[in-house]
């Protein structure tokens, strides 16, 4: 502990040091992980829920693409060394997604998310997407800024605090669910 650490707030879980890749709707966000993974041959390709699996394996698969999609709690750090990771979402709690993140070595990491994901539509992912779309931002055009992961992050934290117990879910629509539907974001 710093010397004047005890003169600001000391933050729970770092923000991740991952980098956050958000497209306007969930096609888009789908070309741009395919075009992340071509551009990426080593690429390991990540989901929180098992739904999220279910439904990339079919769409690579569609996309004549032989690639497992795996799952973060069958995964270990060994298996992501040397690899460039993209986690096809957020997880909703700060405190669980760090832990996981914490334990990857490297700076090839991705998360991938759309404006119309869970995650947004709680936060008010619609209202941010109708800015945008005011603003000119293409449909599939990527963002990526500093300000947007910072936000995510705090976002996940506030949830966290929050929320007394958490419930397993299948994907993140059901985790929302069952965990947040009397919590207000």
């Amino acid at each position: 502990m710093g010397l004047f650490n005890w003169l600001g707030k000391k933050e729970k879980h770092p923000p991740v040091r991952a980098r956050t890749l958000v497209w306007m709707h969930g096609a888009a966000k789908q070309k741009g992980v395919l075009q992340l993974m071509k551009k990426n041959t080593n690429a390991v390709v990540i989901a929180w829920f098992p739904q999220t699996q279910q439904h990339w394996q079919n769409y690579l698969l569609q996309q004549g693409r032989s690639d497992t999609v795996m799952i973060v709690r069958q995964t270990s750090a060994l298996q992501l060394v040397n690899k460039t990771v993209i986690l096809l979402e957020h997880y909703p709690l700060a405190g669980k997604e760090s832990a996981f993140l914490e334990n990857l070595h490297g700076d090839n990491i991705y998360i991938a998310i759309a404006l119309d994901d869970p995650l947004f539509n709680y936060f008010g992912g619609d209202r941010i997407a109708a800015l945008l779309q005011a603003m000119g931002t293409n449909q599939d055009e990527t963002i990526e800024h500093e300000l947007v992961t910072r936000a995510i992050h705090n976002a996940q934290m506030k949830l966290e605090k929050r929320l007394s117990m958490e419930n397993t879910a299948n994907s993140m629509q059901e985790w929302f669910e069952k965990n947040a539907r009397d919590v207000k974001p």
